[in-house]
């Protein structure tokens, strides 16, 4: 369901502002799978973590604690999708400057850190989709950013900014990847 939510959200209606204001609210219907599923994160400062909460009658939270391999640790969840698959930003306590983009699987139990595009060292993930794709921003330390979609098949990869911009974000994506969405605000569909 979720799927096709996050398809028809993100479709636009072919004009540019459309298009953008479609793919801005995907990402708030994004942030509650079909399963029941919401992530956010509890508490604040030093002590926030990253957090899934069961929307469905009688569910609790529970934060999400596995950290990667290089000992980052998720702050705040921002995506889900209904595989289990949580991306959301965290802390490297090896190098508390850069933000660390990370994607938690549910089902597996593990946490991956996903790095950065070339010449940046970190990354906030904003959006997961039902097939896996994660859209966001990819900064040095915690400097501007530039657009990225990331799979655990192709790792993270550039999206194009338009013409005359030198900085952004990619705040939604759907199962098609971030470049389904940028193809139909271009060709007007």
């Amino acid at each position: 369901m979720l799927s096709s939510l996050t398809d028809a959200c993100c479709a636009g209606s072919g004009a540019l502002a459309a298009g953008v204001a479609a793919a801005v609210d995907c990402l708030h219907r994004q942030r509650e799978s079909a399963a029941g599923l919401a992530v956010g994160s509890v508490n604040g400062g030093s002590l926030e973590r990253a957090a899934i909460f069961d929307a469905s009658p009688g569910g609790a939270g529970e934060l999400i604690t596995v950290p990667a391999t290089n000992g980052s640790f998720m702050t705040t969840a921002f995506g889900v999708n209904t595989a289990g698959l949580v991306c959301g930003s965290g802390i490297d306590p090896g190098n508390a400057a850069r933000n660390a983009g990370l994607v938690h699987d549910l089902v597996a139990g593990t946490t991956i850190d996903i790095g950065g595009l070339p010449g940046r060292n970190g990354a906030l993930p904003f959006a997961m989709s039902e097939a896996g794709h994660v859209a966001g921003s990819s900064m040095q330390n915690q400097g501007s950013g530039v657009p990225f979609i990331w799979t655990a098949e192709t790792g993270m990869q550039p999206v194009p900014l338009p013409a005359g911009t030198s900085q952004g974000a990619a705040r939604g994506v759907n199962s098609a990847g971030i470049q389904g969405i940028y193809r139909r605000i271009q060709s007007g569909r």
